[in-house]
């Protein structure tokens, strides 16, 4: 009689927690009650009420143990449904593929179908015969607007590869995607890594957040981690005693997701007290995807940590932001020339440089070699411009990047030139 009595309880708690999802699902998408499926199930009976005139149907459409229909009978059901606004979910059915929502006839790559997903997401769980989910590939998602996420999840589907969901349209630029206990999932899980962990990600191509947090090089081995040639999430490797990053030899690409407030540190190394150089060399890539700044934070690594003048051109390149960068530039090894200059004074500067590392400064009586300026792209150091007789800075026209390592100096100074009447820099960003 108690188990009786809890059973009885329970469903009113599952049909209010339904509606109560339901009123947000046509509050949000400002849906037609003439095209809104307000069952909590697709079954043989519920599609009585399914709008099958309409194009666009909000609906949180459930497939579960409970449908007792084919593929073929559902693509007939939704067949001039070409829109969907609310949520998809496949659990515990017995569904061997999913492709029963419309495809255009001949056409393999066309996006068909439009899913509106911000509410409640995707979720493929517990489909144990299931062995297709090739009808995402078909799906165009319309996400939240802010994130430009939705929750999508594909767990404890025993017999479904879904290796290639999460690197393809339309999850290939989400962050939130679950892949988890699958025949073979997409991607792999960096959020929780610890030492005895770290093995299991030795065959892992694209990882899901990189989180190295006080592992020793001495309880786990880093090139586990050596195959992984995309990180879409955070980074943070913090707490660790390696000497730099050269074990993520692979690592191509950093998207990740700054948020709404623009302030997120994307990529983040930090006390790691060994680490004296970056050491990544084919990473290229470093995006947000919401479009906002990539924030990086070099702090409290070695006292001789030094980037690259490659690496530092690379990281201006991807129009990077710093936190904080306690570094120093790496010289050891480096080759001054015609190109990559090392400033002393204007009178000894080469004349074609592109690159010049030192802090430049043009003060009285350097008037006449200011034209050596006029191929410099990239000054490593600070700018300084101090009693001439100047009237423009036209010279400096194609410099682009004044990137300062130092800390207590001015990146800019322009002082105490009586006839500067035009102080415009076209080109300049500084970092």
């Amino acid at each position: 009689m108690y188990f009786l009595l809890c059973f009885i309880l329970f469903i009113p708690f599952i049909l209010s927690d339904f509606a109560y999802d339901l009123e947000k699902l046509t509050l949000t998408h400002k849906c037609d009650l003439q095209c809104t499926f307000n069952h909590s199930e697709i079954t043989s009976k519920t599609t009585e009420f399914f709008p099958t005139n309409c194009e666009t149907v909000c609906g949180i459409l459930t497939f579960n143990s409970n449908t007792d229909m084919s593929p073929s009978q559902l693509k007939q059901l939704f067949k001039n449904l070409r829109t969907l606004s609310g949520g998809l979910r496949f659990e515990n059915t017995n569904l061997t593929n999913l492709s029963v929502f419309y495809e255009k006839p001949g056409c393999k790559f066309c996006t068909d179908f439009k899913f509106n997903c911000k509410t409640f997401g995707l979720s493929v769980i517990n489909n144990s015969v299931l062995k297709n989910a090739d009808i995402f590939h078909k799906f165009e998602l319309e996400t939240d607007e802010q994130s430009k996420e939705c929750a999508v999840r594909f767990e404890n589907n025993t017999k479904l590869d879904a290796r290639d969901l999460c690197e393809y349209d339309p999850f290939g630029k989400l962050f939130s995607v679950i892949f988890r206990g699958n025949s073979k999932d997409c991607g792999c899980r960096g959020d929780q890594i610890t030492a005895d962990s770290m093995k299991k990600l030795r065959k892992c191509s694209v990882i899901f957040t990189l989180n190295l947090t006080n592992i020793s090089k001495f309880d786990a081995d880093f090139l586990d981690l050596s195959r992984i040639y995309e990180v879409r999430g955070l980074v943070e490797i913090r707490g660790t005693d390696v000497t730099n990053l050269s074990f993520l030899k692979k690592l191509e690409e950093i998207r990740s997701n700054n948020g709404v407030t623009h302030e997120n540190v994307l990529f983040n190394i930090r006390d790691n007290p060994n680490m004296t150089t970056f050491g990544m060399p084919v990473l290229n890539i470093l995006s947000d995807e919401t479009k906002g700044p990539f924030i990086m934070n070099l702090e409290n690594l070695h006292p001789d940590f030094c980037l690259t003048f490659h690496e530092m051109i690379g990281f201006l390149d991807a129009q990077v932001y710093f936190k904080n960068i306690h570094a120093n530039y790496c010289l050891d090894g480096v080759s001054f020339s015609e190109s990559l200059c090392q400033f002393f004074n204007m009178s000894s500067l080469p004349e074609k440089c592109t690159y010049i590392y030192g802090n430049v400064e043009i003060n009285a009586g350097d008037e006449e070699y200011v034209y050596k300026l006029s191929y410099v792209s990239d000054i490593y150091g600070s700018l300084s411009i101090k009693n001439t007789i100047l009237k423009d800075l036209n010279f400096l026209s194609r410099l682009m990047y004044i990137a300062l390592l130092e800390e207590n100096r001015y990146v800019i100074q322009i002082i105490s030139n009586p006839f500067l009447y035009k102080a415009r820099l076209p080109m300049i960003s500084v970092r």
